[in-house]
């Protein structure tokens, strides 16, 4: 179930510390991160104009030096559009080598690897398309073989997960096809819960497989189009959609949803005020995994007499949990307690209260409780003491 925790989770927003991916200047175009309010992501000479806008959030590569894109133009066809880092700087956008005037292409999704590319195209002997990287280009596209009934009118939009099950939308309802032993299994629809009589597309599928995102003309949407966040229960059905509320979605229409392979930020299209054409915005991924979560409702309390942080964050394979408490003479049992984003708790951490310090620090290295490694994405960790804060720290693999 869907719970939104706003005593714990206000108080978190305000004392979780920033990660600092600033070292390379390059990163996201080198703009500057955004907070917890949307903001408008493309540099100047990116944005929608009089001649195109986006019809793709800006898709990054896991290691960030790569971005595809794609253009709608008002003589109306699309265009995907390719960038990449050479000598710390961005190349100006060009449509790559395996794309032509001849057929449309759309949205690009990398592999969590980084070294595989798909894509859905109108070119023939498919849906959707993949391309790799041999040698530091890209091969020519091949299509996958999605057992899709003839005929159907299938969408612009799709997403995959780790275990390279996709979904994608259409007849404006969401599909899913399992990929199993190797082959694409005929795709079955969402559950009621997310199809409804009403328009559904554009998903967005967390790579675990854990929650989903889409668009859809429901009637408690604030536009055309919203966005909306189903996660899975213990049983793992979906659950109950939720909108995105009013911090995303608008009189307008919201679609394209991503998050950055490093799970820090949340990207998304819509017009806003001053706007020629549709704009790729971001905002901190937090805002959206405030929505997912199901940790407890701490009573959390920000004390001077605690400090804890780790470094490094990002990490991979560890971290190093630095933590300081003033006065430690009444406590009988310590514990670091780490989470999951669906406040599962993955890991307790014993520390001997004889042992401590004034500074003090012990190393995660990124295992669950049965010490088998867990996946990449973020998680919160915590002291098992009354006011201790919660911080987040981000596993990338």
């Amino acid at each position: 179930m869907i719970k939104i925790y706003c005593s714990f989770w206000i108080i978190i927003l305000i004392i979780l510390f920033s990660v600092n991916l600033t070292a390379q200047d390059w990163l996201y175009l080198g703009q500057t991160p955004p907070g917890m309010d949307p903001e408008r992501f493309p540099p100047v000479e990116l944005q929608a104009n009089a001649d195109w806008w986006w019809h793709s959030s800006p898709i990054f590569s896991p290691d960030g030096d790569e971005m595809f894109f794609v253009k709608y133009y008002a003589a109306q066809y699309i265009e995907l559009n390719y960038m990449k880092v050479e000598n710390e700087e961005w190349t100006v956008p060009e449509t790559p080598w395996f794309v032509t005037s001849d057929y449309a292409d759309n949205c690009p999704t990398f592999s969590v690897t980084g070294d595989t590319l798909y894509f859905i195209s109108t070119r023939p002997g498919g849906f959707i398309f993949m391309t790799t990287k041999v040698n530091d280009d890209w091969t020519a596209p091949i299509a996958l073989q999605i057992p899709i009934p003839p005929g159907s009118d299938l969408g612009w939009q799709f997403s995959i997960n780790r275990s390279k099950d996709i979904y994608f939308e259409s007849e404006s309802d969401l599909y899913c096809t399992r990929f199993i032993g190797g082959n694409y299994q005929v795709p079955e629809a969402l559950p009621a819960v997310i199809n409804t009589s009403n328009s559904e597309f554009c998903p967005y599928i967390d790579p675990e497989d854990n929650f989903i995102l889409f668009s859809s003309n429901r009637p408690d949407s604030y536009g055309f189009h919203d966005i909306y966040i189903s996660s899975k229960d213990e049983s793992s059905n979906w659950t109950e959609p939720v909108n995105l509320g009013t911090e995303i979605n608008t009189y307008n229409d919201e679609a394209f949803a991503f998050f950055s392979y490093d799970n820090l930020y949340f990207f998304f299209t819509t017009q806003h005020a001053n706007d020629l054409g549709y704009n790729p915005y971001w905002v901190d991924a937090q805002v959206i995994f405030d929505m997912i979560t199901d940790a407890d409702q701490y009573e959390v309390i920000p004390s001077s007499g605690i400090s804890l942080n780790n470094y490094p964050n990002p990490f991979n394979p560890s971290t190093e949990i630095r933590f300081q408490i003033t006065d430690f003479s009444e406590i009988d049992e310590i514990k670091i307690a780490i989470y999951n984003l669906k406040g599962q708790k993955v890991k307790s951490i014993p520390i001997n209260p004889s042992t401590l310090q004034p500074i003090n620090s012990i190393t995660w290295n990124g295992t669950d409780q049965s010490n088998n490694p867990v996946s990449s994405g973020i998680y919160y960790y915590k002291l098992n003491i009354p006011n201790s804060p919660v911080k987040k720290m981000v596993l990338i693999k």
